[in-house]
């Protein structure tokens, strides 16, 4: 039998698409917290992988948003805007 690796918070995201930070605030989460095991003297926290996947498959991940990606605004100008809020206005 193999002994699994500890695994940080960064390697959670990375593994089910989150950011740190919802990675972190679901893992106190008192309704579906991630799996963790706290470590002594309030060092952290650590995972492992498998008890996440076995939480996934149990469907207990229900609220839990994939990453998303932000969308992607282009700068508009002035003069834009007011063509644009002009449009079919007579003159």
């Amino acid at each position: 039998m193999q002994i699994e690796k500890w695994v940080s918070v960064q390697d959670v995201a990375s593994h089910l698409g989150m950011s740190v930070s919802l990675v972190r605030k679901r893992t106190y989460d008192p309704i579906q917290p991630i799996p963790h095991h706290r470590l002594p003297g309030g060092r952290g926290v650590r995972f492992r992988i498998s008890e996440i996947d076995t939480w996934i498959h149990k469907g207990e991940m229900s609220n839990a948003a994939p990453k998303q990606r932000r969308p992607q605004f282009t700068s508009t100008t002035r003069a834009q805007v007011d063509r644009d809020a002009n449009k079919g206005k007579p003159l």
